[in-house]
């Protein structure tokens, strides 16, 4: 498996605070997702809310990266093992 580096802009320091907030987000993320909050509701929308002020930036303007994965089907398997023929 590799990964394919998706860069959304050029300018530096726009992506370096975009992913910097995307760190942020994922803390409030954790924090929202933790599940000791049973019963303070108004805790739990505190994190989701922060969450999603700091996943924009992240997302409009932040680095991510694709797995290139390569699934081998069923046929696939088949053709190797020379059961089915693709030549018809």
């Amino acid at each position: 498996m590799n990964f394919t580096k998706h860069e959304k802009t050029n300018f530096l320091p726009l992506r370096w605070s975009a992913n910097l907030s995307g760190y942020i987000a994922h803390y409030f993320l954790e924090r929202y997702l933790d599940g000791e909050f049973s019963g303070r509701t108004r805790r739990l929308k505190f994190y989701g809310k922060a969450f999603d002020i700091f996943q924009r930036p992240s997302s409009r303007w932040g680095t991510y990266y694709l797995a290139n994965i390569k699934v081998k089907t069923i046929k696939d398997q088949l053709k190797e093992e020379g059961k089915i023929r693709d030549d018809l």
